[in-house]
This record gives C-alpha cells, structure tokens and sequence, in this order.
C-alpha cells in the first residue's frame, strides 16, 4: 500500500515535506497559539498540503499559482517594501509571516479558503530571479 502511495506522489510531481522536518508554525491570533504548517511542493512552489485534495491540486493558492497577475504599480519612486507581499495582496491574499524550527521567517500568502502559499516562490514562479 505504502509503494502505491508513493508511486501516486511521483506521478503528480508532489514532493511531500513534512512539517515536523521543517518545524513550520504560524500564529493563530484568534486561539492566541501556534499552528503547525504542512507544506507540499508542487511545481516549484512551497504550498499548503491541504490543497491536495483527492490527488489533485484544488485551492485558491494552486489557482493563483496557474493564473498570473499583473503587478500593482509601487507609489512613489523605486521598490518599497516586500514585493512578494504587494504580489499577495494583488490576489486579495494576506500575508503572514510563518517561522520555522529556527525562528527563520518566511512570507506566505493566505487565500480566503485558508490555503497558503509561500509569497516568494508564488512571485519568482511568476516574475524570474
């Protein structure tokens, strides 16, 4: 059963992460606790495991992943701030800061369905390095 499963991840192109490895947890402002965080990656981007749903990617952060937005112009002169957050927003997203084992912080963007995708390899998915 197990080599099943496996064979099924390796036709999707999924490569399973596992939270406990990477220790991913985010603020729960509502609970006042952490949340664990499991991530998946799928074509090159860092995205929640729950939008795998019955082997197929089903979320709006795969949606936002497959349909790319134009850029929000920056006021004012040069960048200012995170880009990778402005991208989020473009998508009516917010972004949230998530921490790792470490305490290292990494952007995500959270869609209105609760799915999560990293903002920096949603936005370098979109706009290369």
């Amino acid at each position: 059963m197990r080599i099943l499963l496996f064979l099924g991840w390796l036709m999707l192109g999924v490569e399973m992460v596992s939270a406990a490895d990477l220790g991913l947890r985010y603020y729960d402002s509502i609970k006042k606790t952490y949340k664990p965080l499991q991530v998946i990656e799928k074509d090159g981007v860092t995205i929640s495991k729950d939008c795998l749903k019955s082997g197929k990617m089903k979320c709006q952060a795969w949606d936002a992943v497959r349909n790319k937005k134009a850029l929000t112009p920056t006021p004012g002169v040069g960048v200012v701030g995170n880009p990778a957050a402005r991208y989020c927003h473009d998508y009516n997203a917010n972004n949230l800061i998530v921490l790792d084992a470490k305490k290292n912080e990494y952007d995500y963007c959270v869609f209105s369905d609760g799915s999560m995708i990293d903002s920096w390899s949603l936005y370098y998915k979109h706009f290369k390095k």
